[in-house]
């Protein structure tokens, strides 16, 4: 069977020939979130799963696929975003937008929908 993303124009149309990765994978799993001096535990996630099982599956395509895999922080999500991949994947964790999630940080991002726990250098939310 022939695969349309392996034609040129498809390629095109989709922007896959331009673009820098074709994929962007970003995942975030800090060890603790720090709000107003409480620090707290974060699950952590098997991301390195995930990450095992999509390079299984980015394997049985039949042209080139470029990827990159990515701790999350603000200034990867940042270049992902300037590098405008195909496609972004994220794992980590978020937290509802609400005053008890956020205490005195609620009016900072206020009415600004749930928010993404990106890691730090150190490991933290």
């Amino acid at each position: 069977m022939n695969n349309p993303s392996n034609n040129a124009e498809y390629q095109d149309m989709y922007g896959m020939q331009d673009c820098t990765y074709h994929l962007t994978f970003l995942f975030s799993s800090p060890l603790v979130r720090n709000i107003e001096s409480i620090v707290g535990l974060i699950p952590q996630l098997d991301y390195e799963s995930e990450v095992k099982n999509i390079e299984k599956h980015l394997r049985k395509i039949t042209h080139e696929v470029r990827y990159k895999v990515e701790v999350a922080t603000r200034d990867n999500f940042r270049s992902a975003i300037i590098d405008a991949p195909f496609a972004l994947h994220f794992t980590g964790h978020g937290i509802q937008n609400d005053r008890k999630s956020l205490k005195s940080q609620y009016f900072q991002y206020k009415d600004q929908g749930d928010i993404l726990l990106l890691e730090d250098q150190n490991g933290m939310a």
